[in-house]
């Protein structure tokens, strides 16, 4: 499956300022966007938090044929079979990355 990357969201804890991430979103992508980062830099948010709102969005992008991209974070990739991860130069080396996720 090919992706547009013509109109990338980077998700952001802050930037939603309490509003609901699933409704927000769906409204995005209704909007016009066409590949999603998940991005959570929250200090608050555990790891499980973070998987339960991938979980959502996974189904979103899916329902919607968008790209789901992971911030940092191959674990979570993996669980919901995110379509990548995007890795920093403190992150993995590009190289363990390719081989965790094939």
């Amino acid at each position: 499956m090919s992706f547009k990357f013509e109109l990338y969201l980077i998700t952001d804890d802050e930037l939603l300022k309490g509003r609901d991430l699933k409704e927000t979103i769906q409204k995005a992508i209704e909007g016009g966007i066409t590949a999603l980062q998940y991005r959570s830099k929250s200090p608050n948010k555990s790891i499980r938090q973070m998987y339960e709102e991938l979980k959502i969005l996974r189904e979103i992008t899916r329902e919607y044929g968008i790209p789901l991209i992971v911030n940092d974070r191959v674990d979570l990739a993996l669980a919901v079979d995110a379509d990548g991860v995007h890795i920093g130069q403190d992150d993995l080396p590009a190289e363990v990355v390719r081989k965790i996720l094939g």
